[in-house]
């Protein structure tokens, strides 16, 4: 196999979900589960193209609804079919300049909530280098996983 396949596998959780349907499949052979496989992707690239078109749908009422309900000065609209609909703000901020904001949460008494951290995709991109030239540090205080995908490129008709 490769050099990775010690660490082979899926997180726990998903790989134990994974196993009962696996079994549907593993009587297939090559060409039954490359065809299956292609009729499964096709499936779900229609199934999130879908998904795309719904999701602008729901963009679109859902800020028709706020307009509205901003106009009248509602938080809460009640149906008595559908229920009772809730405007709720949730704010997101993006850094812009990581030590003026830094200097401003201590200044400000916020310091507390600064917290030494390291982005996740970098944390993989890394690992992923230091696997390709070498083994995984016993001493680095992570656990590992790979997830294999397959992908295809029909043959066009």
């Amino acid at each position: 196999m490769g050099k990775y396949d010690k660490l082979r596998g899926l997180v726990p959780s998903y790989k134990e979900a994974l196993s009962e349907l696996k079994k549907q499949y593993a009587d297939f052979d090559d060409t039954d589960l490359l065809q299956k496989f292609s009729e499964l992707k096709s499936q779900k690239q229609t199934l999130d193209l879908r998904t795309q078109l719904l999701e602008k749908d729901l963009a679109a009422v859902t800020e028709l609804l706020i307009e509205k309900m901003e106009a009248k000065n509602l938080t809460q609209l009640k149906n008595s079919k559908l229920g009772t609909f809730s405007l709720r703000t949730n704010v997101y901020v993006t850094q812009k300049d990581k030590e003026r904001l830094f200097t401003w949460l201590r200044e400000n008494d916020y310091g507390d909530v600064i917290k030494e951290q390291v982005n996740p995709k970098v944390l993989n991109s890394l690992f992923a280098d230091i696997l390709s030239n070498s083994s995984l540090p016993d001493d680095a205080g992570v656990d590992v996983f790979l997830k294999h995908n397959i992908t295809n490129i029909p043959i066009k008709n």
